[in-house]
């Protein structure tokens, strides 16, 4: 990365990074005048790049087949890592995946997964080995939902966010659906 600010009378200050470095050189009426160097090997960010406040880790008896399922059902991207939490990439989020081990036995969880088609995926995830919950349908709130139960046991409800609806006609909606 480069950056370069010009100040008056043709004086410049260009900062440049590279890896674990940052320069810095001023230069004065088109002579060098200082150059600096200081690393930033300690400047390490308590989220990591990529990584959400929230994530959740998926703890399950088979760590590999539910890796397959999330690439397969969800367009998850990454590997299996049979000696550490696996990182798969769904959407704009990381979800580990890890064996039981320890103190951490298996534990069902149950994620809400925005997606662009939930009919599409609803019917990858069936044909990856999910067991259908909920068909697809339109809600009341403006999503269009389905649920389903990953061969792990999680519980993923696929939704798309189709209308923005203020909370007068939500209300009004669920009224109608009790009828």
């Amino acid at each position: 990365m480069l950056k370069s600010a010009t100040g008056l009378n043709a004086n410049k200050l260009m900062m440049i990074a590279s890896g674990s470095f940052e320069f810095a050189i001023i230069v004065l009426s088109g002579k060098t005048v200082a150059a600096a160097c200081a690393t930033t090997l300690g400047a390490v960010k308590a989220i990591p790049a990529g990584w959400h406040s929230v994530t959740p880790r998926l703890v399950v008896h088979n760590p590999k087949q539910l890796v397959d399922f999330l690439k397969a059902a969800f367009g998850g991207t990454g590997v299996y890592e049979a000696n550490r939490p696996s990182q798969i990439k769904i959407g704009d989020s990381i979800v580990m995946v890890s064996g039981v081990m320890g103190l951490a036995p298996p534990a069902p969880a149950y994620l809400y997964l925005y997606i662009e088609d939930c009919d599409v995926v609803y019917e990858r995830a069936l044909a990856a080995g999910a067991t259908s919950l909920e068909a697809p349908e339109d809600l009341h709130y403006g999503d269009r939902r389905a649920t389903i139960r990953d061969p792990e046991g999680n519980v993923w409800q696929i939704g798309m966010h189709k209308e923005d609806l203020s909370p007068k006609e939500v209300e009004r909606r669920l009224a109608k659906s009790r009828r």
